[in-house]
């Protein structure tokens, strides 16, 4: 259609605002081909990267109790949800923005998508589910413990020991 139009937005924390609004706007409505985005530029944000890591532990945990409720759909949405902080995880090695134009994962490094090739999709199955947790943990874990190393982020210990006694008691798993 000639008058299609689209919108591209960005969603930025607080802590951004004030270098947005000194930048160029990140909301276009333009005709299809007519014009770019902003570029954006990276804000390195340890307090984000914390709450980055708890929330991948935290969603870890939950696995046991979608698991026993038999959800499994909802256990494969999870496991994307998984990779999807994997990958902004990634963009933070690099100190660039992720963007969100599909495909832009393509701008990391040959060893990152060589370890998401690697993950497993997982299939509505116990067993599928548990592996795809437990792989995307394998390349996340190490990476994130590093990253807060580097920018001197305090890893959350007790919150991952907690989840760690919790997967192994309910379903008999160890984490990575």
């Amino acid at each position: 259609m000639a008058d299609w139009r689209r919108v591209d937005l960005a969603v930025i924390d607080a802590e951004s605002v004030s270098s947005w609004r000194a930048g160029p706007a990140l909301c276009v409505f333009d005709e299809i081909g007519v014009g770019e985005v902003p570029e954006r530029r990276y804000v390195r944000s340890p307090e984000r990267l914390r709450d980055r890591i708890e929330r991948f532990l935290r969603s870890l945990g939950l696995l046991a109790r979608d698991l026993h409720r038999g959800d499994l759909r909802l256990l494969c949405f999870a496991v994307e949800f998984l990779v999807d902080e994997l990958v902004t995880l990634m963009f933070d090695e690099i100190e660039m923005p992720r963007g969100a134009k599909k495909g832009t994962y393509r701008q990391l490094p040959a060893e990152s998508l060589e370890a998401l090739d690697r993950i497993p999709v997982a299939h509505p199955e116990p067993q599928s589910v548990i592996e795809a947790h437990l792989a995307v943990a394998r390349v996340f874990l190490p990476r994130a413990r590093a990253l807060g190393r580097r920018w001197g982020v305090e890893w959350p210990s007790e919150m991952e020991d907690a989840t760690r006694r919790h997967l192994r008691r309910e379903l008999d798993i160890m984490l990575p």
